[in-house]
C-alpha cells in the first residue's frame, strides 16, 4: 500500500505543467475522491484534499493526510523534493527533459466546456504508453487557461507525465488505473501572494537523492 500512496503522490508532481502567458500566484484547494473495487481501503491511506501555493513556476503542495508528505517543486532549479516533515527529511528529484518522454503521450483537446470553481475549463484527454509494458493510462483534464503558470521544463521521473499541450491550469483531473479510480477537483481558487519561504526547503532538513527502493520504508 506504501507503493501506491508515494506512487500516487509522485504522480501528482507530473500534474502541474503548464504553459505560457502570465503566471498565476495564489492558492488552489483541491479535493481527492477515490474509487474502485478497494476504494474503501484507498480512500482511508489516500489524502481528501490538497492544498496547492504557486509563484513564478515554483509549487508547494501540502495534504491534509498525516501519512503523506509535501513536496516542493521548483522549475528554474529543474527539481523538486519529497519533504518528510515527522523525519526532518527531504528527497531530491531530478527533473528529466521533456522531449525524453514526449514520444510516448499524447493530448487531445475537446471542444467540451465546465465551469469549475468559477473558471471556464476546457476538456483534454491525455494517453500515456508505458514503454515497458505498452499499457496505455488515459487520463481526463478539466484545464482554465485564465489561471497560467510558467511552463514546466522536464518530469521527475518514469511515474510522471508531461502535458506541455494543455493550455493553462488544471482544475480538474480523472485518472485510471487497473487498482483505482483518481478524482482530483479544485473547489477553490484564491489569487494572494505567496511568500517566497513557502517555496525553500527548511534549513534543518537533511536532504537526500531520491532512490525509488526508498518507498517501502518511508512513511514508517
Amino acid at each position: 500500500m506504501k507503493l501506491i500512496r508515494y506512487g500516487f503522490l509522485l504522480l501528482l508532481i507530473g500534474l502541474v505543467s503548464f504553459a505560457h502567458a502570465q503566471d498565476f500566484e495564489g492558492r488552489i484547494n483541491y479535493s481527492i475522491k477515490v474509487s474502485g473495487s478497494n476504494a474503501q481501503q484507498l480512500a482511508a491511506m489516500m489524502p481528501k484534499s490538497y492544498d496547492l501555493q504557486m509563484k513564478e513556476g515554483k509549487v508547494r503542495m501540502k495534504s491534509d493526510a498525516a501519512m503523506m508528505n509535501d513536496v516542493l517543486m521548483l522549475n528554474d532549479e529543474r527539481v523538486s523534493y519529497l519533504m518528510l516533515p515527522s523525519q526532518k527529511k527531504a528527497f531530491r528529484i531530478k527533473m528529466q527533459d521533456q522531449n525524453d518522454q514526449q514520444e510516448n503521450v499524447s493530448v487531445e483537446k475537446t471542444d467540451e466546456t465546465r465551469s469549475i470553481a468559477g473558471y471556464n475549463c476546457k476538456k483534454y484527454v491525455v494517453s500515456v504508453k508505458d514503454p515497458q509494458s505498452g499499457v496505455t493510462q488515459k487520463q481526463t483534464i478539466w484545464a482554465t487557461p485564465a489561471l497560467q503558470l510558467s511552463k514546466m521544463q522536464g518530469s521527475t521521473g518514469g511515474m510522471n507525465i508531461f502535458y506541455k499541450d494543455i493550455d493553462g491550469t488544471p482544475l480538474a483531473i480523472t485518472m485510471e488505473t487497473p487498482m483505482f479510480s483518481m478524482e482530483m477537483t479544485a473547489t477553490n481558487v484564491s489569487k494572494e501572494s505567496v511568500p517566497d519561504a513557502v517555496f525553500t526547503v527548511p534549513s534543518e532538513y537533511k536532504v537526500e537523492d531520491f532512490d525509488p527502493a526508498m518507498l517501502q520504508g518511508m512513511g514508517r
